[in-house]
């Protein structure tokens, strides 16, 4: 084919030419557009495969477990004791139970019939040990044989590290874990219960065999952790974490598509704040970004931070990190507002 053109041919190309060139900021703030449609569009991709809607989460009495749930972006419905009986629970929900809290038979007959209607109970620590004498007249023990525990003593209140258990791969997400504090109870798992977290002297996080117990036992559907979780000591980034590890095995997807759905909407954020600079730096050559770009260079840093943390896990550290880099890249688009036009008569 002669591609050889005719001075007619030139000439209609050439506005072609420059309708091209006109067409570059344009072109420059669709590519913006699309990058934030695009991180927006992928959203949904946070979520594990097939993963079904989490059932709901209830917590009685607790106030730091409905304070982590909020700080890890998961919903949640507080329960009192007063309201524990007139609260419908739903059947498929899950229901944080502190033990130390249950304290009247009405309340462990409440708790009991929502796990007899197939809710999950994740169970935390005990409340008093005693005899088996005196053990009717404290109903936190008509739950041991809904857990699949039996309480048979104490242990101190140092350190311990988190164990894998009997169960494959149950705690791969929370190897070497350390909880600053106990007491734990001691106990021993019912037939039909698994042993899914054992504990460790804090003093040999190497790894070396001996001085193991019990810390977490599952029974059907249910949890149970024999640790003081919820005492201040156990505060910690690795406390928060064993804690969201548990209510992810108990509502699958709860916690992990928070986290990833708050880091994607992070990164959507840093894109849109990115568009908006590139067109404001065309629009005002030779202004003065500085500020502009350094918060958002840390935005894309903590927007970054978030994915990597949100993809091992670490929740709290993927929404501490979504969160900032929302804030810095919403200062760098009021940064970027062009001034409100001076009132008429130069009036304030």
């Amino acid at each position: 084919m002669d591609r050889r053109q005719t001075p007619d041919a030139r000439r209609q190309s050439t506005p072609r030419l420059v309708v091209r060139r006109r067409s570059c900021r344009r072109y420059s703030l669709a590519s913006g557009v699309w990058r934030l449609a695009s991180a927006l569009l992928f959203l949904p991709l946070f979520a594990r495969p097939g993963a079904a809607a989490p059932p709901p989460i209830a917590v009685f009495e607790c106030p730091t477990a409905g304070r982590w749930l909020a700080g890890a972006s998961v919903s949640y419905l507080p329960v009192s004791a007063e309201t524990l009986d007139a609260t419908p629970l739903p059947a498929d929900g899950v229901l944080i139970v502190p033990l130390d809290q249950v304290r009247t038979e009405s309340q462990a007959r409440a708790i009991a019939e929502f796990a007899a209607r197939g809710g999950r109970l994740l169970a935390v620590y005990w409340g008093p040990l005693v005899r088996a004498e005196a053990q009717g007249e404290h109903p936190v023990y008509a739950l041991g044989p809904v857990l699949g525990v039996r309480p048979v003593g104490w242990r101190g209140a140092d350190p311990i590290l988190v164990r894998p258990g009997d169960r494959p791969g149950a705690t791969e997400e929370i190897p070497d874990l350390r909880l600053p504090r106990g007491p734990l109870i001691r106990v021993e798992p019912l037939a039909g219960a698994t042993i899914v977290a054992r504990w460790a002297p804090a003093s040999r996080r190497g790894g070396a065999a001996g001085g193991e117990g019990t810390l977490a036992v599952s029974a059907g559907p249910h949890l149970y952790l024999a640790v003081d979780l919820f005492a201040p000591q156990n505060d910690t980034a690795e406390g928060r974490q064993f804690f969201l590890w548990a209510v992810n095995q108990m509502a699958p997807g709860a916690v992990y598509t928070q986290a990833r759905e708050r880091a994607g909407v992070a990164m959507a954020a840093v894109i849109r704040a990115e568009t908006a600079l590139a067109e404001a730096e065309k629009a005002r050559p030779g202004g003065d970004f500085a500020v502009a770009r350094d918060k958002l260079k840390e935005a894309r840093e903590c927007a970054a931070r978030a994915r990597q943390a949100a993809a091992t896990d670490k929740f709290f550290e993927a929404t501490a990190n979504s969160v900032r880099a929302i804030a810095l890249a919403e200062e760098v688009m009021k940064l970027l507002a062009p001034p409100a036009p001076a009132a008429p008569g130069g009036a304030p």
